[in-house]
């Protein structure tokens, strides 16, 4: 393994500055906190009475009330935080951004019709009942997420129909490090039955996966019916890339015990899909009407940390291949072919680390200075020579939790 470790907050100079470029003295941090020790009682509270650019603190504790959000502004919970009604982003302008950071969410988190970007980050949101599906992306231009989860959960007692853990319509999202569980199908309760749920469910979106953990929900039969069990990933009309290693896993929920109802682990029609051949997807059962392609597909990374924290950085690629690792604030992807999909800031641009590698990935340390807040939104790539030939690899977005 290549490894090259660079420690000194020197070298975050040139991207401090730009975190803090263009903020004004009306930006503030809220604090909220259940027990009444902080500027608000309530996040849907905080959130109306924030700016473009604040940043919010949520303290451990219980908060049940439906937030909104339309403008730039970033979210930081604390472990233990229980934000039960869940997030509504809308109409987000260009320019603006959302960071979602930390939390559990019982309920689902929507994001509509959004110009400006929206991160989430370290987030797990296990909806149950209405609307079925815990995280749904419509006509979004630039969703990214890492290390967050996504469950459906059904009531025998009260069937409802469930569409998928994560539903993307219309959309760009770049997912990392994402576990998506679809429910199960069921046949009972008082509204009779419901289909098996995929982990995610797409249409018309172009969709970037690293090391993603899909599963689809399992069948059921009972008598002569049988539901079918759902894909881990059921796309369609999308541009698909799936990128990693062995851990990526993409697969369909559980035929019934008696042996009735599998189903594909991938499910995809119309548009394209092409995976790295490391993440195992070639054993993967295909079904739809469009055929996968194997290509190489480079990717990065991130153990993310607090301010003061170690941040860990990896990039994957195949050995002897001459590996560069950036880091930047994040930037809508722009395409540039044949080099591939670009999404970082250039201004803010920063190498981490560079080496010809003798095994499958490059590593390296940086130390987050303390004065690099929380929730603050960072973007990784590589850039990778064979021979001459250059690429630039999947992206990883994260922010300091």
């Amino acid at each position: 393994m290549n490894h090259r470790s660079l420690h000194s907050p020197l070298r975050c100079l040139p991207l401090l500055a730009c975190l803090g470029a263009g903020e004004s003295s009306a930006q503030r941090t809220w604090i909220v906190d259940a027990a009444g020790a902080g500027d608000f009682t309530t996040v849907s509270g905080a959130v109306l009475a924030s700016g473009r650019g604040d940043t919010l603190l949520v303290r451990p504790g219980s908060y049940s009330s439906t937030s909104t959000i339309s403008h730039g502004l970033t979210v930081v919970a604390d472990p233990g935080a229980q934000l039960g009604a869940g997030f509504i982003v809308s109409g987000l302008p260009a320019g603006d951004a959302v960071s979602l950071v930390g939390g559990l969410v019982t309920s689902s988190v929507r994001l509509r019709n959004c110009d400006g970007r929206v991160h989430l980050e370290s987030v797990a949101v296990t909806a149950a009942g209405s609307p079925g599906v815990a995280l749904d992306i419509d006509d979004c231009a630039n969703v990214t997420i890492d290390a967050s989860s996504f469950t459906i959960l059904q009531s025998p007692f009260m069937v409802v129909s469930m569409d998928a853990a994560v539903r993307v319509d219309a959309s760009t999202v770049l997912l990392t490090g994402v576990s998506a569980r679809g429910e199960d199908a069921y046949i009972g309760g008082f509204s009779g039955a419901t289909a098996a749920a995929p982990g995610i469910r797409a249409s018309n979106s172009t969709l970037r996966l690293t090391n993603p953990d899909l599963r689809g929900g399992d069948a059921f039969t009972l008598y002569s019916t049988t539901l079918p069990a759902a894909a881990g990933l059921q796309v369609t009309g999308c541009d698909v890339t799936v990128a990693g290693d062995a851990s990526t896993s993409i697969l369909s929920g559980a035929a019934s015990p008696f042996g009735q109802g599998a189903g594909y682990d991938l499910d995809v029609s119309g548009g394209s899909l092409v995976y790295e051949p490391n993440t195992g997807l070639g054993a993967a059962r295909f079904g739809g009407s469009t055929s996968p392609q194997a290509r190489t597909l480079d990717s990065v990374l991130v153990r993310s940390a607090g301010p003061g924290g170690t941040l860990v950085v990896e990039g994957l690629a195949s050995p002897g291949a001459l590996l560069g690792l950036l880091l930047s604030l994040p930037a809508d992807p722009v395409d540039l072919p044949p080099l591939g999909e670009l999404w970082l800031d250039l201004p803010t641009t920063l190498p981490l680390a560079a080496g010809v590698l003798t095994s499958d990935r490059l590593t390296t340390s940086l130390v987050i200075p303390p004065s690099i807040p929380r929730g603050a939104t960072l973007a990784v790539q590589a850039r990778a020579d064979r021979g001459g030939v250059v690429t630039i690899s999947h992206p990883a977005v994260f922010a300091l939790r």
